[in-house]
């Protein structure tokens, strides 16, 4: 049995001290006696997330498939032959990522979060459709970053989406209607820079476990 990950810095297993035995892809993957594919890097945004699973299922075929969901406001350019990430959280205290001072403008006069909810559920809904055309059974989580300021408003492609999605983060901050698999009150769960502990990712391992024991068939 193959499984196949993608996500950002939470899947990759960023702040552990042995992050290819520690991270919840490899617990997983462990209790499934299952072998590991996971393509995550930190600071992907959901447009790569779901271009590196494409890539990955296209070659690998695996039999089951993960998609961590990122922050809605990361977003991807093209720059010199390459995608370029960039995030709200490198503006503008702490400078750009590669000196490109375009982001400072791009997030004060472009970007809205209505923006990124509207890319988010695209990214979700193209990821369904892609694993139903494949027959790959899929799971999905988010980080906890998928709601506009404006709470009024609605994606037209939410609607589209059928799967359940948990939120990984949880506690002080109620998102979707849900609270968090890993707790923020629960400091044992967490690492320094904000990242899950080797204790949290054994949570969101524990989750997807039961999630594919629920599986049709």
């Amino acid at each position: 049995m193959k499984v196949l990950f993608s996500g950002c810095s939470y899947t990759w297993g960023d702040e552990l001290e042995n992050r290819e035995e520690q991270r919840f892809s490899q617990l997983v993957c462990n209790k499934l006696e299952a072998e590991e594919t996971n393509v995550s890097e930190c600071g992907y945004s959901n447009d790569l997330i779901l271009q590196k699973f494409i890539e990955a299922a296209e070659r690998s075929k695996p039999d089951l498939g993960i998609i961590q969901w990122s922050s809605i406001s990361r977003f991807q350019v093209w720059i010199d032959g390459e995608w370029e990430q960039i995030q709200v959280q490198r503006n503008p205290r702490k400078g750009f990522h590669n000196g490109y001072m375009e982001w400072k403008v791009f997030y004060k006069y472009i970007y809205s979060d209505e923006m990124g909810v509207e890319s988010y559920y695209k990214n979700v809904y193209l990821a369904e459709q892609y694993c139903k055309d494949k027959q790959i059974p899929l799971i999905m989580l988010n980080m906890g970053k998928t709601r506009p300021k404006n709470n009024n408003y609605i994606s037209p492609y939410k609607p589209l989406c059928k799967s359940k999605i948990e939120i990984i983060t949880g506690g002080s901050n109620k998102r979707d209607g849900e609270w968090g698999l890993v707790q923020w009150d629960d400091k044992k769960c967490w690492m320094e820079r904000g990242h899950p502990s080797p204790e949290g990712h054994q949570i969101i391992a524990d989750y997807l476990i039961q999630c594919f024991d629920n599986l049709p068939g």
